[in-house]
């Protein structure tokens, strides 16, 4: 998926990707790296759980090659998902949750009533 995504967006742009599976990973970092898809990131984590990191690799051209992030806050990766995740001490009722009736066909684009699926 990320070297579709790169074949369409172009090669000026970062990729990242979070696997939980280690072999997974590793097999993605030399993925890209052999393709040449640098300014990229790699994670081992489980992408559900906001403070789980195992490793991470990091491909780059400048210095060339695929580094080894063992410290979770030294990835950029782990600190993008970090701030994915919004901290709210207060739980949710089933009061606090909106539903929109409207037939996802039937919806406009712009009505900030559900993101995009796609």
């Amino acid at each position: 998926m990320l070297l579709a995504s790169r074949h369409v967006n172009g090669s000026g742009h970062e990729y990242y990707g979070i696997d939980i599976d280690r072999t997974c990973v590793k097999m993605t970092a030399l993925n890209l790296f052999l393709n040449g898809v640098w300014n990229s990131e790699v994670m081992c984590a489980n992408a559900l759980i906001p403070d789980d990191f195992v490793i991470a690799y990091s491909i780059s051209f400048v210095p060339i090659g695929i580094f080894r992030i063992e410290i979770k806050e030294n990835s950029k990766l782990w600190h993008l998902q970090q701030s994915s995740f919004q901290v709210n001490n207060s739980k949710k009722t089933a009061s606090d949750i909106i539903s929109d009736p409207t037939p996802f066909n039937e919806r406009k684009n712009n009505d900030a009533t559900q993101l995009d699926l796609f």
